[in-house]
């Protein structure tokens, strides 16, 4: 019975929560089912563990990526004209950092019963760069501008203190141009098209939060806790890595 309750949450989770950026929280074989049903879908990476405490109620942030600086404003110079000589004011340019990464924000609410209400809000930000001319003129320098795609969600969930909560929905692509060609003949004028080959391969990613609240009393349960936890990654490194292609 609880195999079968176990198949028809993860059921309802592949086909509700991935696809509409919800959280269901699952347990024991439930949680083991989901990852192999991941890895029957492409390749699972882990891509950060880390560990945060907060006080109930209070907002938890996590933010793993870079920022980088882009132009957001030119501001033209001018040329100042005194009895002694001219005066030449350089253009003023503005730079604003822009956040390329996954961020999340969980803020949990613990009942008398020790469950936990969490609201979880996860941003997926890439930045990509575009030249454009910094005016109309002719000869006018190219800048580099920012880009910026955003994926994100709002879901809340609640679980009992202990229970994996999984978070997904959140999904990207990206095309990438290939070119093959057979060297010294490829790049031969005209003729040169014959031995080389272009293709787009696109690829699609889903990101998948798993969050375990646990409700701490003691040191001794948040070191238990941290030790569980590393344990788990492990293992769901060791079968990521056995579900590769060799």
């Amino acid at each position: 019975m609880a195999d079968l309750l176990g198949a028809q949450l993860l059921d309802s989770a592949t086909r509700t929560a991935f696809s509409a950026g919800l959280g269901v929280a699952l347990q024991g074989s439930q949680f083991a089912a989901l990852i192999s049903f991941l890895e029957t879908h492409g390749s699972v990476h882990v891509l950060s563990s880390p560990r945060i405490a907060t006080l109930n109620n209070q907002k938890a942030v996590i933010k793993v990526g870079v920022e980088e600086p882009f132009i957001t404003n030119i501001a033209p110079g001018n040329t100042t004209i005194s009895s002694a000589a001219a005066v030449a004011v350089p253009p003023t340019i503005t730079y604003q950092p822009f956040f390329s990464g996954i961020s999340l924000d969980v803020t949990p609410q613990i009942d008398e019963r020790d469950r936990v209400t969490l609201h979880v809000h996860a941003l997926v930000n890439s930045i990509t760069e575009k030249q454009k001319a910094s005016s109309t003129a002719a000869g006018s320098p190219s800048v580099p501008l920012a880009i910026n795609s955003v994926n994100e969600t709002d879901s809340v969930v609640k679980t009992p203190d202990g229970l994996m909560v999984v978070i997904g929905g959140l999904m990207t692509e990206s095309t990438d141009n290939r070119r093959a060609a057979i060297p010294g003949l490829g790049d031969v004028p005209v003729a040169g098209a014959l031995f080389r080959k272009g293709e787009q391969a696109s690829t699609k990613r889903e990101l998948v939060i798993l969050i375990k609240p646990t409700v701490v009393k003691m040191d001794s349960d948040w070191a238990d806790d941290i030790a569980a936890t590393g344990r788990r990654i492990d293992r769901m490194n060791e079968s990521a890595q056995g579900s590769r292609p060799n």
